[in-house]
């Protein structure tokens, strides 16, 4: 960390905890200068710093005191103007203003940024649309026009899916290492998510990882990836297992790790073996025994296995793990994939004594057994959720 960053944040913190260290009041800081603070907050929480989380919210608290007291002669400076637009983008508390500022108390040519921002910060995206959307955002000062690229690509997500992921790109681009960028690109891999635009999802995860790794709103991001992987493993194919791999491409291990046992787990309980015995092995590849992982993925291979081709296999997975390793939900799936396996061992044998073929009503006999058994797998969690309450 440059001596810049690390002096620009003390005075951040500086300013928050004034009254209590008895340095200079906040009160009498210019808006652009508390703004300032502010914004290294948030740059902080981006970097994974949970205080500067919780000093964001009793900052922009502290903001809105101030601003809503302050003699408005002081908008008419366009730092001052700039500033309170990027309170209103950034989360501020705009009912605490409602009122109290108009446009006329704005500096010349912040006025349209002005209402558009306290219309979105008010939830009136109606507003916010018509005040906002016909300015280009490269043509702001800097630090501006990334957070309006922002805002207007959240004020288009449900109308004009393109066009917002354009506006993303652009958010990101104005504004690099930022939470600006950290929030564009979340937002951007929700939207493209729907799409199926594979290769621009794995880009853009990828610069994440590289980038926000350690940010406080990093799990969401996770999130966001394990549901796409898990739409993909839906197509239950070696199609599907391809783009999958696909996708986890470049992710780094303990991370791709645990999107592949979660999409393994999801795909036993939804009954597609081909997407569960795949993600299960890739997952115990990764994993590392000392941390249960390795346990729990032979758990899915086994369960996808005895009801897909390989079930001799499948009931070795099972049979060479100790339940003692496991978290409870998985010592009941891995109970109930043996007593399938039982189920259908007994069906064969049976058959086998009869000696009938394959085609006669016994092997449908069979197919019904296998189908019970998916199913009996994808209950095994309700049924441990009741006798666990």
């Amino acid at each position: 960390m440059s001596r810049r960053v690390l002096s620009a944040g003390l005075c951040a913190f500086a300013l928050l905890l004034a009254p209590a260290r008895g340095i200079a009041d906040p009160s009498s800081s210019a808006p652009f200068e508390m703004m300032r603070a502010l914004s290294i907050l948030q740059d902080q929480i981006a970097a994974g710093n949970a205080i500067a989380q919780v000093g964001q919210v009793k900052m922009i608290e502290r903001m809105a005191e101030r601003f809503s007291t302050i003699d408005t002669a002081v908008w008419k400076d366009k730092r001052n103007a700039r500033a309170l637009v990027l309170y209103l983008f950034g989360g501020g508390n705009a009912a605490a203003l409602d009122g109290l500022i108009s446009k006329d108390d704005i500096a010349k040519g912040y006025e349209v940024l002005f209402d558009g921002a306290m219309a979105y910060a008010l939830g009136n995206d109606g507003a916010a649309r018509a005040a906002l959307l016909p300015i280009d955002a490269r043509n702001l000062p800097s630090g501006l026009g990334g957070h309006l690229a922002l805002v207007q690509a959240t004020l288009l997500a449900n109308q004009d899916k393109t066009r917002a992921l354009q506006l993303l790109d652009l958010a990101r681009l104005l504004e690099p290492g930022t939470l600006v960028e950290e929030a564009a690109l979340r937002k951007e891999m929700f939207l493209i998510g729907s799409t199926g635009d594979l290769d621009k999802f794995a880009l853009l995860a990828r610069r994440y990882q590289h980038g926000f790794a350690k940010s406080i709103y990093a799990q969401n991001f996770k999130q966001l990836e394990i549901k796409m992987a898990s739409d993909i493993g839906k197509g239950d194919s070696a199609e599907s297992n391809l783009r999958l791999e696909q996708l986890l491409n470049g992710v780094e291990r303990h991370e791709r790790q645990d999107i592949y046992l979660a999409v393994a787990r999801t795909a036993v309980l939804d009954g597609r073996p081909i997407t569960a015995s795949f993600a299960g092995t890739a997952a115990e590849k990764l994993s590392d025994k000392a941390d249960g992982a390795e346990a729990r993925a032979r758990v899915y291979y086994g369960a996808a296995s005895v009801v897909g081709t390989d079930y001799d296999q499948g009931v070795k997975a099972l049979n060479s793990v100790d339940p003692a390793r496991l978290p409870e939900r998985d010592v009941a799936l891995r109970a109930s994939a043996l007593e399938i396996a039982t189920m259908i061992r007994s069906r064969a044998s049976m058959l086998d004594a009869e000696d009938v073929d394959d085609s006669g009503p016994d092997h449908k006999g069979v197919q019904q057994t296998v189908a019970d058994a998916e199913k009996s797998l994808a209950n095994s969690e309700a049924i441990l959720q009741r006798t666990s309450r």
